[in-house]
């Protein structure tokens, strides 16, 4: 859908692309392929978990969760309200989606983008404040784990644990870490100390069959593609392996603690062989932009979030997804009905048709009234 006409114009002279992962190169349907446990057991299904291990695991994700679950259909459970690594989470737990308590919430941490982590505090039989995030701030602060009898146990084999999520990050997993804690919620972004492990859980979002190619096509048109997404560094590097994005042309992986901690010069000089930021925030977004419109480069920009309206904005071709919100699409100059990369460069290639038919129509032009003149 083009909004404004004279961004499928300036479309065909892109030279840099900024583009999210989710929905756009993957298909944006999380399942969860792998659950590791605290000493180092790997489970493909919940079926597969040990009763008291599975039960905490169950519990865990019920009652730390801002979702309605209608369950008319106990084979078809509507989960509204959820992120989509949150419905995952859910949807992993089947039949057992029947089972949420009516604990009483006393405090929480909503999920944010910034520190990476959810919390919540409840209060009932069980008083204890249930943690999910990404993995590497979660082990962090364990200092404990539940082991499969569902006992808590000293954390020892860290470097065993970081090995086993090493492997399942190179398999383009997201690694999401789900720990509790007897001790209260202490502020708006601090986790509570002393976490116990509950589990770590890898998720996938299988690629668009055409977005290996589709990645080719603009690059082959001298478009640079740069993959921007909120996944840990170690996955994000094999999802652009995967896709075509990391090549030996485009070696550079950053993340946002490495933006954070350098300089404008610094990012301009990596900018022609950087092609994946991890972690990223939406401010990383602006920055880059603004950082690539100062090198002369005609700049794409696709978003889907309220956070992400300001650099589609601020982008020579704003790229808003269907699933987007309101403020992203007005924001932009093109929503791409379907989310989909390929139909974000069949849109650069309507643009780069456009300027040929101009100078086709420009040298006719100039060629009849000269010839007219003589």
């Amino acid at each position: 859908l083009v909004r404004k006409l004279l961004g499928i114009e300036t479309s065909g002279s892109l030279n840099v692309l900024f583009s999210d992962k989710t929905g756009t190169l993957t298909q944006g349907k999380l399942q969860v392929a792998n659950v590791l446990s605290g000493d180092g057991q790997n489970f493909q299904s919940l079926d597969q978990i040990p009763e008291a291990l599975q039960n905490e695991i169950v519990f865990s994700l019920l009652n730390n969760t801002s979702a309605s679950i209608n369950l008319e259909d106990p084979t078809n459970p509507l989960i509204v309200g959820a992120n989509p690594t949150g419905k995952a989470l859910l949807q992993f737990l089947g039949p057992r989606l029947a089972e949420k308590d009516n604990l009483e919430a006393v405090a929480d941490i909503p999920f944010n983008s910034a520190y990476k982590f959810s919390a919540t505090q409840i209060d009932g039989q069980r008083a204890l404040t249930l943690v999910k995030g990404a993995v590497e701030i979660i082990t962090s602060e364990c200092t404990h784990y539940l082991n499969q009898q569902g006992k808590r146990k000293p954390l020892e084999n860290i470097k065993d644990l970081e090995h086993s999520m090493a492997e399942m990050s190179e398999r383009a997993m997201r690694l999401i870490g789900v720990a509790i804690s007897e001790q209260p919620i202490a502020g708006e972004n601090r986790l509570p100390e002393q976490l116990t492990l509950v589990a770590i859980f890898g998720l996938r979002d299988e690629m668009r069959p055409q977005s290996k190619t589709a990645v080719l096509n603009a690059q082959q048109a001298g478009i640079q593609v740069i993959m921007i997404t909120g996944d840990s560094k170690e996955t994000a590097q094999a999802i652009a392996r995967e896709v075509g994005i990391l090549s030996d042309n485009h070696p550079k992986v950053l993340n946002s603690t490495d933006l954070t901690e350098m300089s404008d010069d610094e990012i301009i000089r990596i900018m022609p062989e950087l092609c994946v930021v991890a972690r990223a925030l939406p401010t990383d977004k602006s920055r880059l932009v603004k950082l690539a419109k100062q090198m002369n480069l005609v700049v794409g920009m696709t978003g889907d979030g309220v956070n992400d309206a300001p650099a589609v904005k601020n982008a020579d071709v704003g790229f808003a997804m269907g699933n987007g919100t309101d403020m992203t699409k007005e924001s932009s100059d093109i929503v791409i009905l379907d989310n989909n990369f390929i139909s974000l460069t069949n849109a650069i290639l309507y643009g780069r048709t456009l300027l040929k038919s101009i100078r086709k129509f420009l040298v006719f032009q100039l060629s009849v009234n000269v010839a007219a003149i003589l």
